[in-house]
């Protein structure tokens, strides 16, 4: 039998709001057959003005301190401050984390982490999102 995916999110609920729940609760109500439902904690993801500052400002001024590629800039940062240590064959491989993993509070505390490394080991200033003109 093969397996056909059409995702579809209901969007986001607070379950602690009893109208919130209810309307979930009436959305999936609604439904019918089989489907496969996923429920994860809700965490704010970073906005696009924040992507926009990470490769136009964070990335690009990694690139003049390593003289490398945004891709191969922000794939060094990934290793650098999000190590991913996983277990292979009895060895330790370490690869890079994603961004894409983090909440706003985690990301913000990312980038203040990579400004403070170019400063310091490089003496590259990267502009604080707050002195960036997001256009």
């Amino acid at each position: 039998m093969g397996t056909f995916s059409s995702d579809e999110s209901l969007g986001v609920f607070d379950l602690d709001n009893p109208t919130e729940a209810a309307t979930l609760q009436r959305k999936l109500s609604q439904r019918s057959g089989r489907h496969e439902v996923f429920l994860r904690k809700y965490r704010a993801r970073r906005s696009p003005a924040q992507n926009r500052y990470w490769w136009g400002v964070g990335i690009a001024h990694m690139t003049l301190c390593w003289a490398c590629s945004q891709d191969d800039a922000h794939d060094r940062v990934c290793l650098q401050f999000l190590p991913n240590a996983r277990e292979v064959g009895g060895e330790t491989l370490v690869t890079p984390g994603s961004t894409s993993d983090l909440d706003t509070a985690q990301f913000n505390k990312l980038i203040e982490a990579v400004s403070q490394y170019a400063a310091l080991e490089h003496g590259v200033y990267i502009p604080q999102p707050n002195e960036w003109p997001d256009e």
